[in-house]
This record gives C-alpha cells, sequence and structure tokens, in this order.
C-alpha cells in the first residue's frame, strides 16, 4: 500500500470515527424520538398519556407510569387491553397543582367516554410523582 493511499485511508477513518461521536453527542442531547419525558410538565405527561389510551396504545401507556411499582404499570397496560367496549371519545385538562417540595403533582381531567354506545363524562384526578427529574403517574380518582 502506498503512503498516500495510507494517508487516505487515515483521514477516511477519521472522518467515520467523528461522525459517530458527532451523531451519539447529538442523541444523547436531544433524545431519539420515543416516548421522552423529560423537561415536561405534569399536564403535558398527563396529555400525551390520554392520547396513547385514545389511540389505545396500551404498551405505549408504561412510559409514563410509575414504574418503582410494577404492579401499577401491568394493572394500568391490561385494563387498557380489555377496554374493547370502551373508546375515549374526548378528554380535556382542566386543572395543574405541583408541589415541588413533596414533588406531587395533581391534573384534574375531564374524560368522556363511550362504553356499548352510551356516553358519559367523569371527572378524574391523576396524581403524578417527580423520579428522576420526569413526571410518573401514579394513582387515579374519579368522580362521576
Amino acid at each position: 500500500m502506498s503512503i498516500r493511499m495510507g494517508h487516505v485511508m487515515l483521514r477516511w477513518v477519521t472522518v467515520m470515527i467523528a461522525s459517530a461521536v458527532i451523531a451519539m453527542m447529538i442523541m444523547t442531547t436531544f433524545g431519539c424520538g420515543g416516548n421522552t419525558q423529560s423537561g415536561k410538565t405534569p399536564s403535558q405527561i398527563v396529555e400525551r398519556y390520554y392520547q396513547l389510551l385514545k389511540e389505545k396504545d396500551c404498551e405505549g401507556l408504561a412510559d409514563y407510569i410509575n414504574d418503582n411499582k410494577p404492579e401499577l404499570v401491568e394493572r394500568r397496560v391490561n385494563e387498557c387491553k380489555q377496554s374493547t367496549n370502551i373508546e375515549l371519545v374526548r378528554y380535556s385538562i382542566k386543572k395543574e397543582e405541583i408541589d415541588e417540595t413533596s414533588r406531587v403533582a395533581y391534573v384534574q381531567v375531564e374524560v368522556t367516554i363511550n362504553k356499548d354506545g352510551v356516553e358519559k363524562n367523569n371527572y378524574k384526578t391523576q396524581q403524578l410523582v417527580k423520579r428522576d427529574g420526569d413526571w410518573k403517574l401514579t394513582e387515579i380518582e374519579s368522580r362521576s
């Protein structure tokens, strides 16, 4: 191999390594897409959760639920999968309260569901906890 060919090969390898490092830095800084919650408010988390419910993306819900409680994650995903006769018609965020000291938030949502052809309005208060800088859903309180 000639010296000139060796320099060309070295430059090519250097450019490829630099490109890979830059790509990893971009993905680390801005995320890789998906269901990232970083920097989202409790209302934005609840909004996305209900959008996934409406789309029947039951597996996607798991990213928004407190994974310190695997039984809660499993229960909510299973409830979603089994709710074949229930359709989420619409939802609207009504109120958000955040207690940064205790790292807890409450988001009130007005929900309209269609169950077996009958529409019903409900108010739900979603409780969220802040873990590792991200808000995660915990409990739901329902009122008709």
